[in-house]
C-alpha cells in the first residue's frame, strides 16, 4: 500500500489518498479521505483488499490503525507514519 497525504496545519485539515499495488500490475486508488487533524480520518474499502484504515495524530506523530484482509490473510495493527514536526503551515511542502 502507498499513502499520499496533504497536511494543512493552519486550517487543521488532513487529506490522504491510498493506493494498492499487486505485483506486475499498476497501482490503483483504494480511495481518499479528509477531515480535521484532531479527529480520526477513516477510509473503508470492500474490494481486494477489504478493510479499514484510520489515520490519527498521537504523541506528535501521524499514526495508522489498520484492519485489512488481502487474499485471505488479515493484517491488524498500529504503525507510526511520520513525525508531526514535518507537517508545515504550507500544505504543499515538508520541513527538512
Amino acid at each position: 500500500m502507498q499513502n499520499w497525504a496533504v497536511f494543512d496545519r493552519a486550517g487543521h485539515k488532513f487529506t490522504i489518498w491510498t493506493y494498492y499495488e499487486i505485483p506486475l500490475n499498476p497501482a490503483y486508488r483504494l480511495g481518499h479521505a479528509s477531515g480535521d487533524m484532531g479527529d480520526r480520518i477513516t477510509m473503508s474499502f470492500s474490494e481486494v483488499p477489504k478493510g479499514r484504515l484510520d489515520f490519527y495524530f498521537k504523541d506528535n506523530w501521524v499514526w495508522l490503525n489498520y484492519d485489512v484482509t488481502s487474499f485471505g490473510r488479515q493484517y491488524v495493527g498500529d504503525i507510526k507514519l511520520v513525525p508531526s514536526p514535518y507537517v508545515t503551515d504550507n500544505p504543499y511542502e515538508c520541513q527538512s
